[in-house]
């Protein structure tokens, strides 16, 4: 046995594996995968075969992933459920600027003490009333609710538990701010930043500050959802998270300006470390700058010690550091993608394609630079499209060349962005730096839109899909390798191969399922809220939003992972207090095309010029799909028909689009489809409880009544 190369590597990825693995499957998984490790790993080391210590190293970094996974949950996220509930006495430090949302602001609180207790737990305050905060002040509040944001059904559960707040609460009255005078570095840095977000603004567009202050610092608070939906369907929403590419831009810039200036080899890759400290601080610990800083950390050391740096070794302990401190890190998006897009940077893409010199004909070598360009960001796509599929459920088909355009014109933002922010606002050429600025970010959104426009800009990838690549993948990588004794190029071409045949079966079942319909309910409470969108996300429908904002949260997941973005049009049968703040939220985070509200509703912030005002309605949002229904004083009952499937609704005043308590024991909600009628008794605190289990299959038979579902319905 010779021994494991590049152990951090092997380390860091089995690591990274076997709590995905966790997540997705259990602890039961761990008992099973455990065994079947150890086995294996005893029959390989009695055979005295080399690939027994790296299942030595797997099975150690399985070991290391249970027992992290199991107390990250029993310390951490449970004892955190005990605070859940009303009238909670919560104290805490601002960590950041108050954040806008339609209706209200939040604001996280960090070193929080709630009902006298010390906690370690984080808590995000949504908040209408009192003077904003800042970063280091010291808030104290009554709570009218405390509740778990994460939704342990949800895709993004173990993302939101790795932000370190999930904790979220509703102030019942004004805010009691303390400002305190005690120096911290970590307010005053989100102090710059918030003083580089106001020089954007006065000195920029509204649209194009919010875009550039968002390439910089990662902060997409204020860009509008238009301009976020289309960085998304062009497959440039990278841009928008501060990612390796922007610490290796200016770690570059400064170590080569310092290494002119300095004939001693330790001085500019000190100050790039001390750089590298102060992005990653200045960007919010992002997890994706956390991961490059720690691989440019330790190629820093390494000129330092004139020793070489292994990219993939060194991807590995950053990887491994990393979960060690945050197994949760593991079901975080920008982690996942930030780490697999690395590995495919450093490992795939070079076993792959030929990256000799070739021929010293400038204009060739430039046409030859932007086709290898167009393969890495090809590559590096592919190998994130498990990633990408599971948590988005699409693929955006002109991803590669949009990312080879706009990415070297975002570096150029990012340059001229610095110098404006950095130069006096007085001097006569800080108009101009920003006068680049604004149109570099506007060359990047017009071709973000122009490519989101085009058609099939996005492909729906479904879970099936991306199942069956893993388990066609893994099959072809155990043959190639392990039994024919293909070499690394071949099992990697196979692995490429299989992605580029999922991809395609993605986009046959898109083009086929045309005509199929999926219809969504979430468990609203005694509202009502469906959600009908297409199988290509291209048609989408929203009847409602009542309930809670969590049940609308699921709606949104919904709708986004569909690749609905924005929804052709929302139907607001009856007017309700409750009904006309979560508008607010619907037109700001789907926004429709066409807007249908009742005619007694008042004015609504942000409605599209398609509106319209009635009381009954009769008509085809889409195709295929109608609508009938008629608003009365005491009563409301609508028929939605989609592709000759039908499903009833009948709502009284009391109960409808609130969490109120009602008198009336004769609220309805009747499901009629394929002949088969189900009166389901509404209630107050859950009036969805009894409709079917989530399923995508269409109904056949009498349902079973549990939970949120979504049905399938064919033209």
């Amino acid at each position: 046995m010779t021994g494991v190369k590049r152990p951090a590597a092997v380390l860091g990825g089995s690591l990274m594996l076997s709590l995905i693995a966790l997540m997705l499957f259990g602890s039961v998984f761990a008992y099973i995968g455990a065994s079947a490790l150890i086995v294996l790993t005893a029959v390989a080391l009695l055979r005295r075969s080399n690939k027994g210590l790296y299942l030595l190293t797997a099975t150690a970094a399985f070991v290391a992933a249970s027992l992290l996974f199991t107390s990250a949950e029993l310390f951490r996220f449970i004892p955190s459920l005990s605070y859940e509930g009303s009238g909670r006495q919560i104290t805490g430090v601002v960590a950041a600027y108050p954040a806008q949302h339609p209706a209200s602001e939040s604001v996280v609180l960090k070193r929080c003490v709630i009902d006298g207790e010390s906690t370690r737990y984080s808590v995000k305050v949504y908040f209408r009333d009192g003077i904003a905060p800042v970063p280091g002040d010291t808030v104290n509040l009554t709570a009218s609710e405390v509740f778990c944001t994460a939704d342990e059904n949800s895709r993004y559960f173990y993302h939101t538990l790795s932000g370190g707040t999930w904790l979220s609460a509703f102030a019942e009255g004004p805010l009691q701010v303390t400002t305190t005078e005690k120096p911290s570095v970590f307010a005053a840095i989100e102090r710059l930043r918030h003083h580089l977000k106001n020089k954007f603004d006065d000195n920029m567009e509204t649209e194009l500050s919010a875009v550039s202050a968002a390439i910089i610092n990662g902060d997409q608070s204020d860009v509008p959802v238009t301009i976020r939906d289309s960085f998304r369907k062009s497959g440039i929403s990278h841009l928008f998270a501060v990612s390796g590419m922007h610490l290796a831009l200016w770690t570059e810039i400064i170590f080569r300006i310092l290494q002119k200036k300095s004939k001693i080899r330790v001085i500019p890759n000190l100050f790039a470390l001390l750089f590298i400290l102060f992005y990653t601080a200045f960007t919010g610990f992002s997890p994706s700058v956390i991961r490059a800083g720690i691989m440019l950390s330790l190629i820093c050391v390494g000129r330092m010690i004139r020793q070489h740096s292994d990219p993939l070794n060194s991807l590995g302990v950053s990887v491994t550091a990393m979960l060690a401190a945050n197994p949760w890190l593991a079901g975080n998006v920008s982690f996942l993608l930030s780490a697999t897009a690395t590995y495919a940077i450093v490992r795939v893409y070079p076993a792959i394609f030929d990256r000799q010199p070739h021929e010293e004909n400038v204009l060739k070598e430039k046409a030859l630079s932007a086709k290898e360009g167009l393969l890495l960001a090809a590559t590096v796509i592919a190998t994130c499209v498990p990633f990408t599929a599971f948590f988005f459920g699409y693929f955006s088909a002109f991803a590669p060349v949009t990312s080879l355009l706009c990415t070297p014109l975002a570096e150029l933002l990012m340059v001229f962005a610095a110098l404006g922010a950095c130069l006096p606002g007085g001097w006569a050429v800080t108009p101009l730096i920003f006068r680049i600025t604004a149109a570099l970010a506007n060359a990047i959104v017009l071709l973000a839109e122009k490519a989101a426009s085009l058609q099939f800009a996005i492909l729906p990838l479904r879970d099936p899909v991306v199942i069956g690549w893993f388990m066609i993948s893994a099959i072809l990588l155990i043959w190639l390798r392990g039994i024919r004794k293909k070499s690394r190029t071949a099992a990697l071409n196979a692995l490429l191969g299989t992605g580029a045949a999922a991809l395609a079966a993605a986009i046959l079942t898109t083009v086929i399922g045309a005509g199929t319909y999926t219809v969504y309910l979430p468990e609203a409470g005694n509202a009502a809220m469906i959600a009908v969108v297409s199988s290509s996300g291209a048609d989408s429908l929203l009847l409602g939003c009542g309930g809670t904002y969590e049940s609308f949260q699921k709606t949104k997941d919904f709708c986004h992972t569909r690749t609905a973005f924005q929804t052709d049009c929302i139907v607001i049968p009856r007017n309700t207090k409750p009904h006309t703040a979560m508008l607010t939220n619907a037109l700001n985070d789907l926004p429709p095309d066409c807007l249908i509200l009742p005619s007694d509703m008042p004015q609504v912030k942000g409605a599209p010029a398609n509106l319209i005002r009635c009381d009954v309605y009769d008509g085809t949002p889409l195709e295929g799909v109608s609508l009938h229904y008629e608003n009365r004083d005491d009563f409301c009952a609508g028929l939605l028909t989609v592709n000759g499937k039908k499903l009833v609704f009948c709502l009284y005043p009391a109960s409808d689009f609130s969490k109120e308590r009602t008198s009336r024991s004769g609220a309805y909600c009747a499901v009629i489809l394929s002949g088969v009628t189900a009166s389901i008794p509404c209630r107050s605190e859950n009036c969805h409880r009894g409709l079917p289990e989530g399923r995508t299959e269409p109904w056949t038979s009498e349902p079973s009544f549990a939970r949120p579902f979504p049905i399938s319905f064919r033209r």
